[in-house]
């Protein structure tokens, strides 16, 4: 009952946003994304207008129905998420050690997943504490709730919700940790305040996501921590399509301290760490094809609304041949392996 209650909740704002929605014009580019060049045989003003620049990139609408999309990703990825994951545990697991945990403390999880976070800290806050996790994903609550029970862990609350319908009054928790979840909230300053009256004074709040990178070629827009994302937002651009980077305000570490300040937050401590995707056993084709399921999959964007069924075709050739050879050059004979960026924040109510 409380999923069908969920997902008529979420199909309800889906509704309310797509009577939002308004159409933008396209406008025709190159494959390259460049103004085409002026055709012989026209007169000197025809062809200075043939030359000139082709209106800017434009973003794609966000889906009406963006947290539902949400929801159902992690649905479909729960069964299989925690077999041969290399990318989240050990965050999680950082994300913990960072938060020194004791014994007593009441704690929240945001975006808990399989309880890759909060599995860990109930077992340190102990009976006399607690651990609240939430997440849109009923299939990935349910996971937890399995794990918690075979781990006989009785001082967890696991909720199938909208972190932002979510009021649990002011002062109550010690710590937040989200790991790697918080791009995926629509307002990450508004939520970042919010949660900062539910901690109890002097409480904390933790979170890591792939740190974005304003450098060039594929070190350029990791923000979903994979050169997949920045292939696919290159190859976007061709149809004229601005991709924001989820993770764009990641991107400098005073940026983040005045996300965090105007939140309420003090004394943040934050950190980079360079890490090392493996990708097992991927080919390079390989890659290129789950990088384009992966990019096709993530809710900020509908791309496929923007483009057209045509155009989303040519984007897929255009992006499966582009990407192919960007993981030749990251190939070991173990897989595919990715660097990346990971940001580590500890701030303070």
């Amino acid at each position: 009952m409380a999923a069908l209650k969920r997902s008529a909740r979420l199909q309800g704002q889906a509704g309310k946003g797509a009577a939002r929605q308004q159409r933008r014009p396209r406008h025709r580019r190159s494959a390259a994304g460049r103004s085409p060049p002026a055709a012989a045989g026209l007169s000197e003003p025809q062809k200075q207008a043939a030359a000139a620049p082709l209106p800017p990139l434009r973003p794609p609408p966000r889906p009406a129905d963006f947290k539902l999309r949400i929801a159902q990703q992690f649905d479909a990825r729960a069964p299989g998420y925690d077999a041969g994951n290399t990318y989240h545990p050990p965050q999680a697991a950082r994300l913990v050690q960072l938060a020194a945990l004791q014994p007593g403390e009441e704690v929240l999880d945001v975006g808990t997943g399989t309880g890759l976070v909060a599995l860990a800290a109930a077992r340190l806050v102990g009976s006399s504490g607690r651990v609240t996790g939430v997440d849109l994903s009923d299939a990935m609550i349910h996971k937890a709730a399995v794990k918690a029970r075979a781990q006989g862990l009785t001082n967890m609350r696991l909720l199938a919700a909208d972190i932002e319908e979510c009021a649990f009054g002011a002062g109550r928790f010690h710590a937040i940790l989200c790991s790697n979840a918080l791009p995926f909230l629509p307002d990450i300053p508004a939520a970042l305040a919010e949660w900062r009256s539910w901690l109890r004074p002097g409480g904390r709040l933790l979170f890591n996501a792939p740190k974005a990178s304003r450098g060039a070629g594929c070190a350029a827009g990791l923000g979903v921590g994979s050169c997949a994302f920045t292939v696919f937002a290159q190859v976007a651009a061709g149809q004229g399509l601005l991709l924001q980077d989820p993770c764009s305000l990641f991107s400098e570490e005073g940026q983040v301290r005045r996300l965090l300040a105007g939140a309420g937050y003090s004394a943040a401590a934050i950190s980079v760490t360079s890490e090392l995707n493996l990708r097992a056993g991927q080919t390079p084709e390989h890659w290129a094809a789950s990088g384009w399921a992966l990019c096709t999959s993530l809710p900020f964007a509908d791309v496929g609304a923007a483009v057209g069924e045509e155009g989303l075709d040519a984007m897929r050739r255009q992006y499966l041949a582009a990407a192919a050879e960007v993981a030749a050059g990251l190939a070991t004979p173990e897989g595919i392996a990715e660097p990346y960026e990971m940001l580590w924040v500890v701030a303070h109510a």
